[in-house]
């Protein structure tokens, strides 16, 4: 049995996964003003903002985010920082830290 959502219920259903699940915190470097990072309510880290460009960090599998979100993983999220964050600037989001 297929079931077909909207875009627009499937963003709704990711930011309240999203909130409730890390309940996501900004914390900003005031020595670098490129650098910005996101941690969960406990303190652990979930991600990055470098020169405008969002990294998931190596401790979160992206791959049960993707098995319950799909493929779009990337868009959603890039949609929920903007959405949620709109002082944090990001162009794109990205796997990992690059080496």
């Amino acid at each position: 049995m297929k079931y077909i959502i909207r875009e627009s219920r499937l963003e709704d259903l990711f930011e309240k996964y999203i909130d409730s699940q890390y309940g996501l915190v900004l914390i900003n470097y005031p020595l670098d003003k490129r650098l910005k990072s996101f941690e969960t309510r406990d303190g652990e880290d979930f991600g990055d903002v470098y020169e405008k460009v969002f990294y998931y960090s190596d401790t979160i599998d992206k791959g049960i985010l993707e098995s319950m979100f799909g493929d779009n993983v990337d868009k959603l999220m890039f949609d929920y920082i903007r959405r949620r964050f709109p002082k944090v600037k990001i162009i794109a989001v990205e796997n990992y830290w690059p080496d």
